[in-house]
């Protein structure tokens, strides 16, 4: 049984350290916003079953690979990103958790 209470508390205590990026910018706190914003999503997943979460949940980790990569390889393109191995390998074991969900 979900405690909406216990959630609400987490949330409060989570919005206010999620980096915000006027104040940084750089790919670290790309990646720390990525995971904070995770972490919240799955949070309200959690309270409300909203799949929505799960597909920004799945934009986070792709986005983060994609910061990776652009991070390494500043001449990538975005058409390139998306066909990157490492993003192709992500999308598949995505799919393939949703199959065994479903």
């Amino acid at each position: 049984m979900v405690n909406h209470s216990d959630i609400k508390f987490y949330l409060d205590k989570l919005d206010p350290n999620i980096p915000d990026m006027d104040d940084f910018g750089d790919f670290d706190s790309s990646y720390a916003l990525n995971a904070s914003c995770a972490v919240y999503e799955l949070l309200e997943y959690i309270s409300d079953k909203d799949k929505s979460h799960i597909f920004n949940i799945s934009t986070y980790m792709i986005d983060t690979i994609d910061f990776k990569l652009g991070e390494a390889n500043a001449n990538l393109t975005n058409e390139e990103l998306e066909n990157y191995p490492d993003v192709v390998r992500e999308r598949i074991f995505q799919l393939d958790l949703l199959k065994s969900y479903t």
